[in-house]
């Protein structure tokens, strides 16, 4: 019952990968690494994109309380040392506290003096609004007020890989804005 092969049956049955097959494998190896690069990027930058929006909503809604409700409404944007966070007081209590991430770096820097300030492992950046109008009453930094009369106070949160995107906070009416 042995079978006898022929030597060309032999030589397609101990065949290896053709060229052509290796190739493939190749491409679909660096389609696959290039996706999750690209993927890895797109996350990271996401981390900025995201804590500069959640910054101009937390701004925005401190102006807002303290035009509309009677109380003490501060933001306070701080580094605890592991990661970023505004949080948004009323009467000196925290209300909100918002995770802005790990991932990034902000500064900021007044229209009017130029001078960029990072905020530091345990910085506190601290803003509040005039009652009246909903422009910017006081920025507190380092336990120091910052001036208010230039134009704005612009922020860069910068992500540690990629994607850096600015929140203005516009002295005399109170606005914020944003761009990439």
């Amino acid at each position: 019952m042995n079978k006898k092969i022929s030597f060309e049956q032999e030589r397609k049955l101990n065949s290896g990968m053709t060229l052509v097959e290796l190739l493939v494998a190749i491409a679909i190896m660096a389609v696959m690494t290039t996706a999750t690069v690209i993927g890895i990027g797109i996350l990271t930058s996401g981390d900025s994109k995201k804590a500069s929006g959640t910054l101009r909503n937390a701004l925005n809604e401190v102006r807002t309380s303290t035009l509309s409700i009677e109380a003490s409404w501060e933001t306070v944007i701080r580094n605890t040392g592991d990661e970023y966070e505004v949080a948004i007081l009323k009467d000196d209590q925290e209300t909100e506290v918002y995770e802005l991430g790990s991932r990034i770096d902000i500064t900021f820097y007044d229209s009017k003096t130029g001078g960029e300030n990072a905020l530091e492992d345990g910085d506190e950046l601290t803003i509040t609004f005039n009652k009246s109008s909903g422009s910017v009453h006081k920025i507190t930094y380092r336990e120091t007020e910052f001036a208010t009369e230039g134009s704005n106070l612009t922020f860069l949160v910068n992500s540690t890989t990629k994607g850096e995107y600015e929140v203005v906070l516009w002295y005399a009416t109170g606005k914020v804005t944003g761009k990439e």
